[in-house]
């Protein structure tokens, strides 16, 4: 709990007001506990080697560690990533890497 523990609220990747998508992700806490309900926000936790698989088109959150360090690996499986990750390298840094 003390190590940055991860927030999903559930039901939000597929229902969300208008309002909150032109916002993209800059919708206040206390506004998605009032549409969401706190009955959907849900803590998710584990111990050292366990993992889980979200809808990240869902809102979610890493709170911040307290009193533990937290590692993450994020893997991301995806056909198309619509623009959202801006994270293409150009190949000539690639190649200069091997």
């Amino acid at each position: 709990m003390n190590s940055g523990l991860h927030v999903y609220i559930l039901g939000s990747h597929n229902r969300k007001k208008l309002l909150y998508q032109l916002l993209r992700g800059r919708a206040t806490e206390q506004d998605l506990i009032d549409y969401y309900g706190k009955e959907n926000i849900v803590s998710i936790t584990g111990s050292r080697g366990w993992g889980f698989a979200e809808d990240t088109f869902g809102y979610h959150k890493g709170s911040a560690p307290v009193t533990e360090p937290r590692l993450m690996l994020q893997v991301e499986f995806a056909s198309k990533d619509y623009g959202m990750q801006h994270d293409l390298i150009e190949l000539h840094y690639l190649k200069s890497m091997l």
